[in-house]
């Protein structure tokens, strides 16, 4: 995610319950000084989420076309967590073991 708004949405679909302010103000709070979120010329940009926030902005009045924008999104988002995940779980086995090499080709 490239904001904490992306990150709570995140913590929703992972069964989350409380609102956004109150995620803020755990976040601010507890990960706010340890955590920082880079700034938008330090990592590229995906260009599926960029389709996405795009329509997303289109929609701005026609909440079924949002829902089902918002939708695809999401899916998009938990699509790149669980290759993150993979890609962490290999990354330390490949640290921690020494067994395995693990190359991320970005592009």
């Amino acid at each position: 995610p490239g904001s904490i708004y992306d990150l709570w949405r995140q913590f929703k679909e992972l069964g989350g319950t409380s609102g956004y302010k109150v995620f803020w103000k755990v976040f601010t709070h507890d990960f706010g000084q340890r955590l920082a979120f880079r700034s938008k010329r330090q990592h590229s940009v995906c260009p599926v989420c960029m389709k996405h926030k795009m329509l997303l902005k289109t929609f701005g009045h026609d909440s079924a076309a949002r829902n089902r924008q918002k939708i695809m999104y999401d899916n998009h988002l938990k699509s790149q967590y669980s290759d993150r995940r993979v890609y962490w779980a290999l990354r330390a086995s490949s640290r921690l073991m020494g067994n395995t090499i693990c190359i991320i080709i970005d592009g």
